[in-house]
């Protein structure tokens, strides 16, 4: 294989071994001391090849051996035994900005990591208002970077990396810097400005990846598990990541049924959409939305595994409708990270057979999001299924909410639809 942009692994095997008279990992097992082991294996006979041009992603629980592999790949760390092959110029984003010296201004950041990327003095001066309007932070660039937030260094480190035209680019859970609008540019520039580079990306947005990688790798302790399309790679994922989490094979729990005329909708908190929340036709509005356990009372810690009530709210000014209701959860990237729709559950769209005031009950089952804030943004569509529906009415960002794994181990975002809707008219 002489093709630029290729890669090969073959059978490649790497395996950390503690420093000379050190123990690693002591335990005491039964009053004695447990034999240390010869090593840690984190990646076991690895095989594959990558086509110029092409992009693949790589998945995987922490600890399968995806950022070892990245490095492998990117000759910043040799294998333990087997053969690896990359031809071309390779750009890694695997630790934006570890090789800044903190003492130096941004500018001279620049210049020196440009010259580690492979970039000489008169091309990295001919490229530097192109890598200063990308990082954004034109205004910092003599101050030292030991006084950038790490947020501005990772922006300064991934726009000196633009510039290098890589034949080859690896990113491990590099795109998750700044906000919102920074990394759309990333992403645009990963789908434009370097259409012809061989891609690989490791990142935990598997909605981001089904999109931009038509083929993923799943790793699992240090073993390669499956190689295909990202579609059923990210099913296999899911599923595993779902069973750590909850413990079975056969997922979270089915939610308790739930009587719609039980809940009084006066005694809900609800929460009115504000015109900035407020988008789509408006046809039929959302007046007001609220988010409840399944007693009624206020959620805003969402523990996994447990269920939860989505209350809509309607006024609706046309009869009969069919509608899709549905939800999308955020992260603090304003990335979608999971969601669903009313079109999942057996009852499939919700069907409006007079105009006037509505009340939906939408349950779902909160899956296994790594702790943090998110936001939820409710929806509803006309139409009877989720691809040919008219967007009438979106209550955006509309609950803040802390999400919780109740102890239990997984960061993975698991995309979990809602199980039931409820639906009744209310009396003027």
């Amino acid at each position: 294989m002489d093709r630029s942009g290729a890669i090969a692994l073959r059978e490649v095997s790497k395996v950390f071994v503690p420093a000379e008279g050190k123990l690693p990992w002591p335990k005491v097992l039964g009053g004695r001391r447990r034999v240390p082991q010869a090593g840690l294996q984190a990646l076991d006979c690895i095989s594959f090849e990558v086509n110029p041009g092409e992009v693949i992603g790589i998945i995987g629980r922490n600890g399968s051996g995806k950022s070892t592999l990245l490095q492998i790949i990117a000759g910043t760390l040799q294998p333990t035994s087997g053969d690896v092959y990359a031809s071309g110029r390779i750009c890694a984003l695997l630790e934006l900005g570890s090789g800044f010296n903190p003492d130096f201004s941004g500018l001279e950041n620049i210049f020196l990591s440009a010259s580690l990327a492979g970039l000489g003095r008169k091309e990295t001066e001919k490229r530097l208002q192109e890598i200063i309007d990308f990082s954004g932070i034109g205004e910092f660039l003599d101050f030292p970077v030991r006084t950038y937030s790490s947020g501005m260094t990772l922006r300064l480190a991934f726009a000196i990396q633009t510039q290098v035209n890589p034949e080859i680019l690896i990113v491990d859970e590099a795109l998750a810097v700044g906000d919102i609008f920074f990394q759309q540019k990333c992403f645009s520039y990963l789908q434009e400005d370097l259409k012809d580079a061989t891609r690989i990306l490791v990142t935990h947005d598997l909605d981001t990846l089904s999109k931009v990688a038509p083929r993923t790798l799943v790793l699992d302790q240090g073993k390669l598990i499956f190689d295909g399309q990202s579609k059923d790679a990210i099913e296999l994922y899911v599923k595993m990541a779902q069973s750590e989490a909850f413990g079975r094979a056969e997922g979270p729990p089915v939610p308790q049924d739930v009587d719609a005329q039980s809940l009084n909708p006066e005694n809900l908190p609800w929460v009115s959409l504000s015109e900035e929340q407020a988008s789509g036709r408006g046809e039929i509005q959302i007046s007001r939305s609220a988010l409840t356990t399944l007693d009624g009372n206020p959620a805003s810690i969402l523990r996994m595994g447990e269920s939860y009530v989505l209350h809509f709210e309607l006024v609706v000014g046309k009869a009969p409708i069919d509608l899709v209701l549905g939800y999308i959860v955020h992260d603090r990237q304003g990335q979608n990270v999971c969601g669903g729709t009313s079109m999942e559950t057996k009852a499939g769209p919700v069907v409006l057979s007079d105009s006037g005031l509505w009340k939906v009950e939408f349950i779902i089952v909160w899956p296994a999001l790594r702790a943090d804030e998110y936001t939820i943004t409710v929806g509803v569509g006309e139409g009877s299924s989720v691809d040919n529906q008219v967007i009438q009415c979106w209550g955006n960002n509309l609950f803040c909410i802390s999400s919780s794994l109740n102890g239990l181990s997984g960061d993975q975002l698991l995309t979990l639809p809602a199980k039931e809707v409820h639906v009744r008219q209310l009396k003027p």
